[in-house]
């Protein structure tokens, strides 16, 4: 299930009442600092996400290309494994035994790299890599999560699909401008995802029933593939896959 709201703030406050405080579950996210009050063991940073920041750092001269690329091909090999996961020949159990040695690796080359010296206000190319991998650091158990976690993908691309349509929405139409007009686009917003047929692989497909004519505030929804996204205004707050037994 997707749901979908229009937001004026990307405030860390406005996740917090998004996501609800006391959630347990796990949630999929990029590294944006709007999450950063979820405690690590309970986010997935998206990989996806990840993997351009490595193409970026690999992409640039000198000791960061080398910091790139040697991170790039550790990615490749994890999901090259993770892909044996989800087709059955490879069991979660040597998958994870596999993945014990390949992290270590990671974080090394993380550590390596966030200590290499740097100005306090250097800009350089070597200087984004640097802070990059130093963040990186502070989330690094959260790159794992799905690893050791039944269910949890290492992506939130089903989440960045099921938005898809809205985005293309808000950018011909600039956005909401008043709270009655999000209020009125976000059950839309529902509708068009359901009336597309865009469920994520395995959820079942749309409901033929439903569309964003029927589909307004209040109205109970099928228990799909469990997705909270967010709008805001000019442009959307997150792209989220929240593990979550029913949403309203």
């Amino acid at each position: 299930m997707s749901w979908f709201a229009v937001v004026l703030s990307r405030s860390q406050e406005t996740a917090k009442h998004l996501i609800g405080e006391t959630f347990d579950g796990i949630v999929s996210s990029d590294r944006y600092g709007a999450y950063g009050w979820i405690e690590v063991t309970r986010r997935q940073v998206c990989w996806a996400h990840l993997k351009r920041d490595l193409t970026a750092i690999a992409q640039r001269s000198g000791v960061s290309q080398g910091i790139g690329e040697s991170l790039l091909r550790r990615q490749q090999r994890l999901f090259r494994w993770w892909y044996r996961v989800r087709d059955g020949t490879l069991s979660r159990e040597t998958f994870e035994q596999m993945v014990a040695h390949l992290r270590a690796g990671f974080k090394a080359e993380l550590e390596t790299a966030a200590r290499l010296p740097i100005g306090e206000r250097e800009k350089t190319p070597l200087a984004k890599t640097v802070r990059t991998c130093q963040k990186l650091l502070q989330v690094e158990a959260a790159l794992w999560t799905f690893v050791y976690t039944p269910d949890v993908e290492p992506t939130n691309n089903a989440a960045e699909r099921a938005l898809r349509p809205a985005v293309i929405w808000r950018r011909t139409s600039f956005g909401s401008q008043s709270e009655a007009g999000s209020q009125f686009v976000s059950p839309d917003a529902h509708g068009f995802y359901l009336s597309q047929g865009s469920e994520p692989s395995g959820a079942g497909g749309a409901d033929p029933s439903l569309s964003s004519r029927t589909l307004r505030p209040g109205t109970p929804l099928p228990c799909y593939q469990k997705l909270k996204c967010c709008l805001s205004r000019l442009r959307f707050f997150c792209c989220l896959s929240l593990c979550e037994e029913w949403i309203r």
